[in-house]
């Protein structure tokens, strides 16, 4: 009975393991996400949801530039949200969370199609790899800002177009499901347009699909590139560069910035917290792994000692991420070297790590193939040279995940201070607090593009709380009176103002929230104007 009972404990621990790294992420949005619009939310969202409260809103709206992107379907996607919730931004958080769910599904469906052979615990190891990957804190900067969700977009397209080419459906159906997926990652963000790449090789490979037939060869390949040319065509149309982003030759014109910045961006997930020569070192060991991997299933393809729809998944996986870090890399390198490690691009780069998983067990179950190819001792010095580039991974990972909690923490205050300044806009534009947590206002604009914006979504009750009409503070105190003395001083206490210089006072006291157990997000000192 006590040996039943452990195999149950066992079976069911090899079933809920994978799903912990996703409830992680589910608790940390919960935390330390903040209901409030920063940044680039205040550009296109924005026009969105100002012109649908207007009734203005057209196809033109939808599908016009945000940067280099054209967001047709999250536009779509934010406008639903925000009627469903009064522009809740936690909501839009939730929804990549779910959207980091599905691509995990998508790799688990993957898994189970190449990865046969593995026992149930190795397989449940490696899906527990991927799950830790796919559901990485590094990526705070996308899990805690609503329209980041737009990244989230691409890589679920390319599997669920990945999991469909493994199925049963018919040639058509997969063209039409693929293309349509592949159109929406197009609309979504700007390195969705490589889905069209990614996508066509493993549905050219497709078991349902007649290799030995010219005919349907032609056939794929002329419908597929049709359906490219019609949505690259559209995306291109009426396209503006963004002025104040770098040429795109400044990459030729810096070749060894620009390698730089490309294997930084590879490393980015593993070294965030370590310097930019860490980052670009473990770009360079990833990139590295990734190659010598698939010239090792290269030598057992032309061999046939393995099947290409085994491997091809899980290298056009990697090859996602290499396109990206080359198509960042040639649009943002004049910004420097630093910015290829921003927290918003490891939702791109954390699929080359995702690869090796998926080649690596790839390699483990053909251990027997490649002795045969390499010879034993080569075989063994392969196993031990991945432990050991792994056990360092592991490592970063680890660092990297207790740097990432930290920065949520760090970002959560930042925010909230930032709403408190929001709030008080009409009134106290704090243009030091409000530049450095809500919009870039010295940048890019003035005080004015911002309030005004504000304003508009106040008015429409898309802010929460709404802002303060007023500047005497007495009008802002609840019509309850307020308990003992003793409750009033749980808030707060303001203990000394000393005059030292003719306009300049220093105060101290604190201020907390009892109710969240946590500082005060932020402090107005006022007075009373003695000619009101």
């Amino acid at each position: 009975m006590l040996v039943k009972h452990f195999n149950n404990v066992k079976h069911y621990l090899k079933k809920i393991l994978p799903i912990l790294p996703a409830i992680a992420i589910f608790i940390f949005i919960i935390e330390y996400g903040v209901n409030l619009p920063v940044y680039d939310q205040w550009g296109s969202p924005f026009n969105v949801l100002n012109l649908a409260s207007r009734g203005e809103l057209s196809f033109q709206s939808l599908i016009s530039q945000a940067n280099e992107s054209r967001l047709v379907f999250p536009n779509l996607l934010f406008l639903g949200l925000a009627k469903l919730t009064h522009w809740n931004t936690k909501a839009e958080m939730m929804v990549s969370w779910l959207f980091g769910l599905l691509i995990l599904a998508n790799l688990y469906i993957l898994t189970n199609l190449t990865l046969k052979e593995l026992s149930g615990w190795r397989k449940s190891l490696a899906l527990l790899m991927v799950s830790l990957l796919v559901f990485s804190p590094v990526q705070f900067g996308n899990w805690l800002w609503g329209i980041q969700l737009i990244t989230f977009i691409p890589i679920l397209c390319i599997l669920s177009c990945i999991s469909l080419c493994h199925s049963r459906l018919r040639t058509w159906q997969k063209i039409c499901i693929c293309g349509l997926l592949c159109s929406i990652s197009t609309f979504s963000y700007a390195n969705g347009m490589l889905s069209w790449f990614i996508v066509y090789p493993i549905l050219a490979i497709s078991k349902t699909w007649n290799l030995k037939s010219l005919l349907n060869r032609y056939w794929l390949l002329g419908s597929w590139l049709l359906l490219t040319a019609i949505n690259l065509a559209l995306y291109f149309y009426d396209y503006q560069k963004p002025g104040h982003h770098p040429s795109f030759l400044y990459s030729l014109g810096h070749p060894l910035q620009a390698t730089q910045y490309f294997l930084a961006f590879l490393g980015a997930p593993f070294g965030l917290d370590q310097s930019l020569t860490i980052c670009i070192l473990l770009g360079f060991l990833l990139l590295s792994m990734f190659v010598y991997c698939n010239w090792i299933l290269y030598r057992l393809l032309v061999n046939q000692k393995i099947n290409l729809d085994r491997v091809l998944g899980w290298q056009l996986l990697g090859v996602y991420t290499l396109l990206s870090a080359m198509l960042t890399t040639l649009g943002r390198v004049g910004f420097g070297v630093e910015q290829a490690t921003s927290p918003r691009y490891t939702t791109f780069s954390i699929y080359l790590a995702t690869s090796l998983v998926g080649l690596l067990s790839v390699l483990f179950i053909h251990q027997k193939e490649i002795s045969e190819l390499f010879g034993h001792r080569s075989l063994k010095f392969q196993k031990y040279s991945i432990v050991c580039i792994s056990a360092i991974f592991l490592l970063s990972y680890m660092n990297v995940y207790t740097y990432s909690v930290q920065q949520m923490t760090m970002l959560k205050l930042a925010r909230l201070n930032g709403k408190s300044c929001l709030i008080f806009i009409n009134q106290i534009p704090e243009e030091t607090c409000l530049n450095g947590n809500i919009f870039p206002i010295l940048e890019f604009g003035e005080l004015d593009y911002l309030l005004s914006r504000a304003v508009a979504l106040d008015e429409v009750g898309y802010l929460s709380p709404a802002l303060v009409d007023t500047n005497v503070l007495q009008a802002l105190e609840d019509d309850q009176e307020r308990g003992s003395t003793q409750d009033t001083l749980a808030y707060g206490n303001f203990e000394l103002l000393e005059q030292q210089g003719d306009n300049t006072y220093l105060a101290r006291g604190w201020a907390s929230l009892p109710d969240r157990k946590s500082p005060a997000d932020a402090i107005v000192l006022a007075y009373r104007d003695p000619s009101s």
